[in-house]
């Protein structure tokens, strides 16, 4: 009989997986290279068993491959047949031996010349693995003289430092009786070769893309006892294979999706995998398509996301699960006694994991948008508590009270891992955490994993001695980073969507493999930093060489290949501006067209698609609000005129169905902060000259300080009338900016005709087209003709082409020009404040009324103008008033400031017709 590709040693029986369990008895055992084969192999037993009528049958002996030699051990020391000076105090986990490796590293390079002892301590427990798992003795390769090959490698500093680091940390392992997991095999290969320990009659292997020499010595041990080694594989034939170009990764996603619903549609019962390299970096963006392919119109709260179509495998860090994170952060937070992020304060005032999440979720809410108004970067906790207990969030605020004096209580204290274990996690739950609020299966699962996680930590006794509050949060913070959870499911999803590395050894009715461009496949060697490359080479470790990495990708799409009867490769044109091409591991695939794959009858077959198809539907243009009663008053001013011209949705969204999206936060001083600074100083500095005359007598050197004394007093009116509080040094640099800005602005008034400033930021009630607004008039100037001058102060960049047409884009001045009726107006125009400038942008009656500011031809042009205005404002008034709210941009760029693009999702609609 023909060997089956990818045998992984000539001696191993094999056998598919579809057959494994007919062969079954009590005597086997299958190992699995992960524990989600694990589940899967146990999920296709128990409907195996089904499908033969059986109503209770044992479970299968199923393990990962690490928990197999945990469990020999474990059976060597307890039936005493493992020789005393064998017996280990202690199995290193991963984060005990890379807790061991850190410390000793710390200690040797004191000197501190290593960047980063984390790194350094990945690495060399990287390359300690790799030169005992392949059999490399790098002790041979410092001279030449001490291998037959002539290796002189004594000189390479990296390697010195690593053999360094090894002596030390083999030494502390041998002094305290430790073994760790690289050495483990070796361990139970001579108690196999020695000791009668129990071992099964046949076992199975399953998912092992290649067998390192030491788990090959291991086997050859296991079947010198008379057990049979037997590798299962997905099948004994290969699929054709097709390969197919799309637009870019995102585009991949969604065709896969698309291609695996159609399948499921045609079989509900077909097993179906999705490949995707690198599938733990791109988890959300994957998780999103394949929600909106699968489920379009389910309900996404936590309570009624229940996946039963499709799974993804790869898992997410421990830390980075929403009930973890939270107490992560605000352990962190109350030990370390820094501000909270506007983002970490919207986390903590949304968590449903924090106590009173239902009965305060209203009042939480108000004060999330209130805070993000305010646009603040950062505010300490002791703030958050103020303002939470002001806004009746009570139980919060208990909450937050007791977990700090917990943290107070605990700070000065030193303890071992299993007593800061025990600390905190009490700590918590007394404070009440998670909430108490029902927790669904995964928000248990993630519960129980966080237990697990401090359980495993508290077993650093041995090896961390006793340590401050601080030093242990970091320790349980790295330990969260680095512990992969993924909630169990109950049964097995029919569409299974998995990394490179997880899809072997099984078999699958279809498979989509994505991302194969020439770039990604095979992968880029990466060799380890601490073992010479022609060492790393010659012993062909992993990751070692172009070459290795070939072989390894090829005996990988070969598997593939060999796991399903209809197998996609796809990959994406392009990246970004660059442009792909498939990976010569597949080109010799028959090319699919898009057509082939019949990504249509996904949407036609959907619920969606299946009431669109025979529903009689109706096209209803629905755009208008209720209207207002005559003379109703808006809040906002100019800004109700504002929206309406730049997209009738959003003036009606915003000032009529009062909808309101949340600020962010931005570093330094926010633009809307900075112009109210800037308008308040400048009514304070008008208020004391009052006309031109009084600029030109005041010195430079005085004028200076006075600008800077009224900015002063500007910031403690912001603080005090608005409650904005700005960090000492940062107001102190704005005061200086805008001091220049100012000074510079009044130097070039003095260029100004005579004048005399008669209002400043003073109200003014007006009516419009039956609406009635409350403006605020920056400033008005009466010149010495008796004209007045209408000014807008401006940060940023404005232009009179704002007051064109019938939409302008804003409308602001017009409005004013033409509805303060006892004034005569002259000119209209913005006062450009910033770093670049300081100019007049507007419009004149006459020459000479505002520097650089042109005339109209003649005062019937300028009431002209004034007339056309007027129009343009009322009828936008008129469609306020109506209720007109149509999505309808006045142009490219209304858009791109608009704060309710999730409420009209213009973009999201043009991006479905574009899918």
């Amino acid at each position: 009989m023909t060997l089956p590709f990818g045998l992984l040693h000539d001696q191993f029986q094999w056998i598919r997986d579809d057959d494994l369990w007919r062969e079954w008895d009590e005597q086997c055992l299958l190992l699995t290279a992960n524990r989600r084969m694990g589940r899967s192999a146990l999920s296709r037993h128990s409907g195996f068993m089904e499908s033969q009528q059986r109503e209770v049958w044992q479970t299968p002996r199923i393990l990962p491959w690490g928990t197999w030699l945990q469990q020999l051990v474990e059976d060597g020391v307890l039936s005493g047949s493992c020789p005393a000076a064998e017996v280990p105090r202690l199995v290193l986990s991963d984060f005990q031996e890379r807790l061991l490796w850190e410390q000793q590293i710390e200690n040797l390079e004191s000197e501190g010349f290593l960047l980063s002892t984390t790194l350094a301590a990945s690495a060399a427990m990287d390359a300690w693995r790799l030169m005992h798992q392949w059999n490399v003795p790098l002790e041979k390769y410092l001279s030449a003289t001490t291998n037959r090959l002539g290796l002189d490698c004594g000189h390479i500093p990296e390697l010195q430092a690593f053999l360094r680091w090894a002596t030390i940390f083999e030494s502390t392992l041998k002094e305290n009786r430790w073994i760790d997991q690289a050495r483990l095999p070796h361990l139970v290969e001579r108690m196999i070769r020695k000791v009668a320990l129990p071992l099964p009659s046949r076992l199975f292997l399953m998912g092992f893309d290649e067998l390192s020499p030491v788990q090959i010595r291991l086997l050859e041990a296991v079947m010198a006892r008379g057990c049979t080694v037997i590798q299962v594989i997905a099948q004994d034939h290969c699929a054709l294979g097709g390969h197919v170009a799309m637009a870019d990764s995102e585009s991949e996603y969604w065709s896969a999706a698309h291609w695996a619903l159609a399948r499921l549609q045609v079989n509900p019962a077909a097993r179906i995998a999705i490949v995707i390299p690198q599938l733990e970096q791109v988890r959300h963006q994957v998780e999103s398509v394949f929600d909106a392919v699968f489920y379009p119109q389910w309900d996404f709260s936590p309570e009624s996301r229940l996946r039963t179509a499709y799974n993804i495998t790869a898992g997410r860090t421990l830390a980075s699960v929403p009930m973890v994170d939270i107490a992560l952060l605000l352990l962190d937070r109350l030990h370390r006694n820094v501000e909270l992020t506007q983002a970490e304060i919207s986390g903590v005032l949304l968590s449903p994991f924090l106590p009173g999440y239902g009965e305060e979720f209203n009042h939480r809410v108000l004060l999330d948008l209130q805070l993000r108004q305010r646009q603040q970067v950062s505010l300490p906790l002791a703030a958050v508590i103020r303002l939470a207990a002001s806004r009746h969030c009570l139980r919060l605020v208990k909450f937050l009270r007791e977990l700090g004096a917990g943290m107070q209580e605990l700070r000065s204290r030193k303890a071992r891992p299993g007593q800061w274990s025990e600390r905190l996690s009490q700590l918590l739950t007394r404070a009440g955490w998670p909430g108490d609020r029902r927790l669904n299966s995964d928000e248990y699962q993630a519960l129980e994993a966080w237990n697990t996680m401090l359980y495993t930590f508290s077993h650093c006794d041995p090896i961390v001695a006793e340590l401050p509050l601080g030093d242990a949060l970091k320790l349980i913070s790295t330990m969260a980073h680095q512990t992969i959870h993924q909630p169990h499911s109950y049964g097995e999803a029919p569409v299974q969507v998995m990394g490179m590395l997880e899809a072997g050894g099984a078999h699958f009715d279809a498979m989509w493999i994505m991302g194969l461009h020439d770039e990604a496949w095979p992968a880029e060697p990466r060799p380890n930093p601490l073992i010479p490359g022609a060492v790393q080479r010659l012993h062909q470790l992993p990751r070692s060489s172009p070459r290795r990495e070939w072989e390894y990708a090829s005996a990988l799409t070969h598997r593939f290949l060999e796991s399903a009867d209809e197998v996609i490769f796809s990959y994406p044109a392009s990246e970004g501006d660059r442009h792909l091409r498939p990976s010569p591991l597949i080109t010799g695939r028959r090319e699919l067209s898009l057509r082939e794959l019949r990504l249509e009858e996904a949407t036609a077959t959907s619920p969606l698609g299946q009431l669109l198809a025979t529903a009689s539907l109706q096209t209803l243009e629905d755009t208008h609000a209720h209207g207002l009663p005559a003379d109703t008053l808006l809040r906002g001013g100019a800004s109700v005129l504002k929206d309406q011209a730049l997209c009738p949705f959003r003036g009606i969204g915003l000032h009529i169905l009062g909808a309101t999206a949340p600020c962010g936060a931005l570093a330094g001083v926010n633009p809307m902060v900075r112009g109210i600074l800037l308008h308040s100083a400048l009514e304070d500095i008008w208020n004391k000259l009052e006309s031109s005359r009084g600029l030109q007598k005041m010195e430079a050197r005085k004028r200076r300080q006075f600008i800077e004394d009224s900015l002063g007093r500007a910031i403690q009116r912001l603080q005090h009338e608005l409650n904005i509080t700005i960090a000492p040094a940062l107001a102190q640099m704005e005061v200086q900016m805008q001091a220049q800005w100012i000074d510079d602005w009044l130097e070039y008034e003095k260029t100004r005709p005579p004048f005399t400033v008669a209002s400043l930021e003073r109200y003014h009630h007006i009516s419009l087209g039956g609406l009635q607004l409350k403006l605020k008039v920056d400033r008005i100037d009466q010149l010495e003709n008796g004209q007045h001058v209408l000014i807008d102060y401006k940060t940023g960049q404005a232009s009179a082409r704002d007051w064109e047409g019938e939409r302008p884009a804003d409308p602001q001045l017009p409005l004013y020009a033409v509805t303060l009726q006892d004034t005569s107006i002259g000119a209209v125009a913005y006062a450009l404040i910033n770093r670049e400038a300081c100019h007049f942008r507007g419009l004149a009656m006459e020459e000479g009324m505002l520097p650089e500011l042109g005339a109209l031809p003649d005062q019937q042009s300028w009431q002209t103008m004034l007339q056309n205005w007027k129009a343009a404002l009322e009828n936008l008034a008129g469609e306020i008033t109506s209720g007109y709210g149509a999505i309808s941009p006045r142009d490219d760029t209304s858009c791109r400031y608009c704060p309710l693009p999730l409420l009209c999702r213009i973009d999201g609609n043009e991006g479905d017709e574009e899918r």
